[in-house]
């Protein structure tokens, strides 16, 4: 776990005076954040041994990540063992509603009662802790709709799920998956998904700065899927090649700037988009390469 700015500061100032220097921490920091949890065994790898795989790629690199639980999708024993697995290990369950619904295309008391169906099912489990992320990054169709929910989850007690940086591992996966079926080779898959989250977490890295948030730990949205599970390790490692720090998920989440209620509906959108466009601000342009989930420039790989 990372120290505060201000211990980190003490401990650095005391070491100095004992004549002792240690690396700076890194500047650029990562969370990693892991919705749904589906137990699919697409792509040939059944879900325990890619629950396995990624848990140790975590532990690899000594974070704790936060599970967002869709509860209805681990009712069964897979599931089961993979929510245990993940709090023995110390990593955070979260509330990611029962059966995944659009806020923006039911009713916000369906909606609402599909979350408490989960929090329900999830509150009691060891390593829950009251955090809530809005399936599709969609909270509500407009902005009344919007705030209700959110005094919602104030009331309830819970922390928002916002995101710093989208990862797209759904959508390479839905292409991974089916190359494999077809007997292909999954490497080049890996191989785009690294560059395109690398070259993203650059992006929104500067995107932060220039909205005067230097030090912003970027929260990544991954899912348990065949990508992750496959490539998560080599993932976390370009990542800390290139000069990422890992933070715990929660302690990224606890930020000032992922506690507020955004200023705008979200439309699946990252936290910093929001921000930017609320603001009009002049920052950096999202990269033309991964537009529409990076699907043209996987076209062109041949992927």
């Amino acid at each position: 776990m990372l120290l505060t700015r201000r211990a980190a500061i003490i401990s650095a100032l005391a070491l100095t005076a004992c004549g002792n220097r240690t690396p700076a921490a890194p500047t650029k920091q990562i969370a990693i954040t892991m919705d749904d949890f589906g137990m699919s065994t697409k792509g040939g790898m059944d879900a325990l041994t890619r629950d396995a795989r990624i848990r140790a790629a975590l532990a690899k690199h000594d974070v704790k990540a936060l599970g967002y639980i869709t509860s209805s999708f681990v009712d069964n024993s897979e599931g089961r063992q993979v929510l245990a697995d993940w709090a023995a290990e110390g990593h955070a369950l979260g509330n990611h509603t029962h059966t995944h619904p659009w806020s923006n295309k039911v009713d916000t008391d369906t909606f609402w009662a599909d979350v408490m169906e989960a929090d329900a099912r999830l509150r009691d489990l060891p390593g829950f802790e009251p955090h809530f992320r809005f399936p599709f990054l969609r909270d509500g169709g407009d902005r009344a709709e919007q705030l209700d929910l959110y005094a919602r989850l104030s009331a309830a007690g819970y922390y928002y799920g916002p995101i710093g940086l989208e990862s797209f591992d759904w959508y390479v996966t839905e292409r991974l998956d089916a190359r494999i079926a077809e007997g292909g080779d999954p490497a080049p898959f890996g191989d785009y998904w690294i560059k395109s989250v690398t070259d993203l977490a650059e992006h929104y890295h500067r995107v932060a700065t220039q909205l005067g948030y230097p030090d912003l730990p970027l929260v990544m949205l991954t899912h348990h899927v065949t990508l992750d599970g496959m490539f998560l390790e080599d993932l976390m490692d370009a990542l800390a090649e290139n000069g990422w720090g890992f933070v715990d998920a929660t302690d990224a989440l606890a930020h000032p700037v992922y506690q507020q209620v955004p200023p705008e509906i979200g439309n699946s959108r990252n936290l910093l988009d929001i921000i930017a466009s609320a603001r009009d601000a002049d920052v950096d342009p999202y990269p033309k390469a991964y537009y529409q989930y990076g699907s043209k420039t996987m076209d062109a790989l041949g992927l």
